[in-house]
């Protein structure tokens, strides 16, 4: 049996966490950082991957993933989404900002 070191609420299912506006987020981390999470309420779907195993739940992969969640809504919901030239041929909204993205 694997012990992780620190509690966690795991079942077989789906994780349940707030999204940076309090709406309910389903999804999941994984094993090394990686992080899926779905939002009903907006029909957003976002992952985080990382090309290193982090392995601690106080890890900057944490921080890296809540401030790009973070991001992604202020992004999200200052979009013009009825603009059409920023949905690209595959369906998905691309965004820009003005200061890149990086890990506190």
């Amino acid at each position: 049996m694997f012990t992780a070191g620190w509690v966690s609420n795991t079942g077989w299912g789906f994780r349940f966490t707030k999204n940076p506006r309090g709406g309910w987020l389903f999804g999941h981390e994984g094993y090394g950082g990686q992080y899926v999470k779905g939002d009903p309420d907006t029909g957003l779907a976002f992952a985080y991957l990382t090309n290193s195993l982090k392995t601690s739940s106080s890890d900057e992969g944490v921080r890296a993933f809540q401030n790009l969640q973070t991001a992604l809504y202020q992004s999200f919901y200052s979009a013009n989404t009825t603009d059409a030239s920023r949905i690209n041929t595959t369906g998905t909204l691309t965004f820009t900002t003005s200061q890149p993205f990086v890990e506190k």
